[in-house]
């Protein structure tokens, strides 16, 4: 069964939809690859429960089925002329917060992850520190989610570890409280950081010098560009 539709019809549903885009990062390629279902980042051959905490993590909360479905935590959200819209339950924000952490190898951490587990409760850190903690699953405030820029209001009441859903990428930093923090490779391709208990602010910046540089030189092009202007026609003027 192929599960794939237009997303002009989502969109009419108010179903919001995304692409994925930039670089094909190795790690995102390697965990879509735990779940067969899944070719070949957006349509779906067939629909397991064995695989259904990657669907979680991936933030996915909407499929388009041509047939009918039951499987726990799934339930049907619209039927279309030729096919059903069902709702994932389960689906987990783009930033929660674990009380437990596994600290696995960079090589490993695939492996670990292609066996079910649930993500409400554990998180695998990629040369992380492992933690037995007793802070409960919760879900923070996202306050800023631009492209660049990540701001993410959290309040503890144990030591724990925020994870955030995004593809981990080395030129991400991460700062709390406007200190320095490291960010690890979570669950294969996220992103996550240690947060004490209490109440804390959370910022994840994506920082390319390559880019920046690029950036700087572009301006003073541009400032170049406009003083000849300005040069030329004051000089005409005269």
């Amino acid at each position: 069964t192929t599960f794939q539709t237009p997303n002009y019809i989502l969109d009419s549903l108010a179903i919001p939809t995304f692409r994925l885009t930039g670089q094909d990062i190795r790690y995102v390629t390697e965990f879509f690859s735990i779940s067969t279902d899944i070719w070949p980042y957006y349509r779906l051959k067939s629909f397991s429960l064995n695989s259904t905490y990657t669907y979680d993590l991936l933030n996915v909360k909407y499929i388009v089925s041509n047939q009918t479905l039951d499987y726990q935590g799934w339930r049907l959200f619209k039927e279309l002329g030729n096919g059903y819209v069902y709702e994932n339950s389960n689906v987990l924000p783009k930033a929660f917060i674990v009380g437990n952490v596994a600290n696995v190898s960079p090589k490993d951490s695939l492996e670990m992850v292609s066996e079910p587990f649930n993500p409400r409760e554990m998180a695998y850190a990629a040369d992380g520190k492992s933690m037995r903690g007793t802070q409960p699953y919760a879900e923070p405030d996202i306050t800023l989610y631009s492209p660049h820029i990540i701001n993410i209001h959290a309040t503890l009441t144990e030591p724990g570890y925020l994870v955030l859903t995004e593809p981990w990428y080395k030129f991400w930093q991460a700062r709390i409280d406007g200190r320095p923090a490291n960010v690890y490779r979570t669950n294969h391709m996220f992103m996550g950081v240690y947060v004490p208990a209490g109440e804390h602010d959370i910022t994840f910046e994506y920082r390319n010098s390559l880019f920046q540089f690029g950036l700087f030189i572009s301006l003073w092009t541009l400032a170049g560009i406009l003083i000849v202007i300005v040069y030329i026609l004051l000089f005409r003027n005269k």
